[in-house]
């Protein structure tokens, strides 16, 4: 789903949250913004924010994530397919 402008979760590939935290009317207080990396494929869409409040949807952020990651002082995110913890790969985590 990810090729599916304003549909999909967000593609693939590294991006970079720039800016401080702004308040949107459509997506919430504290929204980040996203800038794609050079070769990360934006299948259409543009506009990426990590965002949440008014929009708790799956994928969403919380606030307190959201502070956390601006406090953090890291910039760079890795959007991926699939993450696993490594509770995850403990057979006793998927007996549970």
């Amino acid at each position: 789903m990810q090729g599916v402008p304003s549909v999909g979760p967000i593609p693939q590939g590294a991006w970079v949250i720039v800016g401080p935290p702004f308040n949107s009317p459509d997506h919430g207080p504290y929204a980040l913004r996203l800038e794609p990396s050079v070769g990360t494929n934006l299948f259409g869409s543009s506009g990426f924010l990590i965002h949440g409040d008014s929009m708790e949807a799956r994928g969403c952020a919380s606030r307190t994530i959201r502070e956390r990651v601006r406090q953090s002082g890291d910039t760079v995110l890795e959007a991926v397919a699939e993450f696993h913890t490594r509770d995850q790969d403990l057979p006793e985590a998927a007996s549970a």
